[in-house]
């Protein structure tokens, strides 16, 4: 009956009012003696407060948003500064532990950052490299262009950037639409669409769309 919003051994518990708070922290903390569980209290709040720091988030129920802190944001800029500089000392290559520790860091930022895992892609592309190097984990893997891209995100990302911030409660589903997009070797095919089950939408590819990437195809059936 408690909205909880867990990260391992980490959880944030949620209540509509101070008064359900006050009595949910007692419970919690009944709870976790019951069960034999020890906390250091130094790193709990047990009083009901709008505004938390969460593992690198700011948690901010008046306002209804999850932000990425100052102190995250000065992780992020000087992880993906780190890497940038070693990229071009060394043709590219960077330690493959370090790019898996900033890769770690930037998506424990994804609920304030809703655009995270995009600029996280080439970086999960390159640590690919691990398992074709001798060394494993130990080693370097090389950056692609992309990511080399991807860390100048990080880099400028700022806590006035307008992708810090995303709503804690989302709005409901008021449409539902499916679509995709398909394209045979010599790049003819088209698109189609169906919104809420109901509404159909169909079309052929131009001559100019018909050498694009699927991707770029798939993301402009969404479009149309």
């Amino acid at each position: 009956g408690i909205d909880l919003l867990p990260y391992l051994d980490d959880f944030v518990a949620f209540f509509r009012t101070r008064e359900e708070a006050i009595a949910g922290a007692e419970r919690v903390q009944r709870l976790l003696r019951s069960l034999g569980l020890l906390v250091k209290d130094e790193k709990c709040v047990w009083t009901p407060t709008q505004s938390l720091k969460h593992l690198g988030l700011q948690v901010d129920t008046a306002q209804g948003v999850f932000m990425v802190t100052p102190e995250r944001i000065q992780q992020l800029e000087g992880g993906a500064r780190r890497l940038g500089c070693a990229a071009a000392a060394n043709r590219r290559l960077v330690p493959a532990r370090m790019l898996a520790s900033f890769a770690g860091l930037a998506e424990s930022s994804y609920l304030a950052v809703p655009l995270a895992r995009f600029y996280l892609r080439e970086l999960y592309w390159s640590l690919g490299d691990v398992s074709r190097t001798r060394l494993g984990w130990e080693g370097n893997v090389r950056l692609t262009k992309g990511a080399l891209r991807d860390l100048k995100f990080w880099e400028k990302f700022s806590l006035a950037t307008r992708y810090n911030g995303r709503a804690i409660w989302r709005t409901p589903t008021t449409a539902t639409l499916h679509c995709d997009a398909a394209r045979d070797g010599q790049g003819r095919g088209g698109w189609g669409g169906v919104l809420d089950g109901t509404v159909p939408a169909r079309g052929f590819w131009r001559r100019e769309q018909q050498q694009l990437h699927i991707t770029h195809l798939e993301l402009l059936a969404v479009r149309y």
